[in-house]
């Protein structure tokens, strides 16, 4: 019964990561606000700038989101097999 839990947990967080990340990478505008009002990127924007984060972030950080929440959802589905 755990081994579900954690399964559906897995999956559903891949989900919303790989959600938020297609959706920063198709839309420019969420990806800049985000950029621009996230605590999160605060030292990012201190270090770089506002526009050199944003360039990080869409060509870094955002495909390797899109790699983890895959991950996380192989993980998930494999979990759920595998018991």
């Amino acid at each position: 019964m755990v081994h579900i839990i954690y399964s559906v947990l897995l999956v559903g967080a891949g989900i919303i990561g790989l959600i938020f990340c297609i959706f920063a990478l198709i839309n420019p505008t969420f990806a800049r606000r985000h950029t621009e009002t996230s605590p999160k990127i605060w030292l990012w924007r201190k270090y770089f700038g506002v526009e050199r984060a944003l360039y990080l972030t869409r060509t870094i950080f955002v495909p390797l989101g899109i790699i983890i929440s895959i991950g996380l959802i192989i993980s998930g589905v494999g979990l759920y097999l595998l018991m």
